[in-house]
């Protein structure tokens, strides 16, 4: 029998053989402006790039599609409702904006006791 090939730690097929569903590509652009991802299954991202493809290389070579940002995040998932992606970046930004709203309303009670005071 053949030995098995060994593949580098971040490589596509790596991740495949340890149960990760997919790979997730993020723009690191601006979020208030643009915040795109995309996501291919683990099967299609081997057919597409190759099995000993490393997160790295793909990071490194990713476009945006929305606003053309060269650079990407990069991240293997399991699925959907795993920590740490999709779902965990957009309650982020949810907590994101509710610190801003409680600053911006902050500042109009500091501002509206000035007048007063």
């Amino acid at each position: 029998m053949p030995p098995e090939h060994s593949y580098a730690e971040t490589a596509l097929e790596t991740y495949r053989r340890a149960g990760y569903d997919a790979v997730e590509f993020w723009c690191v652009g601006d979020r208030r402006r643009c915040g795109a991802w995309n996501r291919f299954k683990i099967e299609d991202a081997i057919a597409r790039w190759g099995e000993g493809t490393m997160l790295i290389m793909l990071a490194r070579r990713g476009r945006c599609r929305i606003c053309g940002r060269r650079g990407v995040h990069v991240q293997a998932v399991r699925n959907e409702h795993i920590p740490g992606t999709r779902n965990y970046v957009m309650e982020d930004i949810q907590r994101y904006r509710e610190a801003a709203e409680r600053n911006a309303k902050a500042r109009e009670l500091e501002q509206e006791r000035e007048r007063q005071g």
